[in-house]
């Protein structure tokens, strides 16, 4: 047997238990998800859009390998060349070099950059997710059926 803490692992683990633990997670990432779509909804109503084109690429080595930083230019609302870096990280924007892109940016005190596959993509991945472990959640917890802990045998 698995005991930790004094209490039978087995017995502790049950669909009820790892259903109410995914519905939690769920609505963590429903949560998260909501929020980044809301903020991308927001970001793009309050940003100019142009097109722009992908002039260079730095590399992030970082521990968990090669990730990648792209740098538009784009032509702003007044007509002058501008140079940003786009907030999305990405494995294939070396490819991508001197691709045309669809831009939105803001100007003030914090400049931002974000394209139009970096919207919405990310937030609407973690809400998905979300729903998923909020479903499974919900059919272990409807499925789970109490049995007793002792079970006697008729003599």
């Amino acid at each position: 047997m698995i005991y930790s803490l004094g209490f039978n692992l087995k017995v502790f683990w049950t669909k009820k238990t790892f259903g109410t633990l995914a519905f939690i997670i769920g609505v963590v990432f429903v949560g998260i998800g909501s929020y980044l779509v809301i903020d991308d909804i927001i970001y793009k109503s309050q940003a100019e859009f142009t097109q722009g084109k992908i002039i260079r690429v730095e590399e992030n080595d970082s521990g968990d390998g090669k990730s990648f930083y792209a740098y538009i230019q784009f032509e702003n609302h007044s007509g002058a060349l501008e140079e940003r870096q786009a907030k999305l990280v990405s494995y294939e924007w070396p490819e991508l070099i001197g691709t045309e892109i669809g831009v939105y940016y803001t100007d003030g005190v914090t400049v931002k950059v974000r394209t139009e596959k970096y919207l919405i993509r990310f937030g609407l991945n973690f809400l998905i997710n979300g729903i998923v472990f909020c479903a499974l959640g919900i059919i272990f917890i409807v499925t789970h059926k109490e049995k007793a802990l002792i079970t006697y045998k008729k003599l």
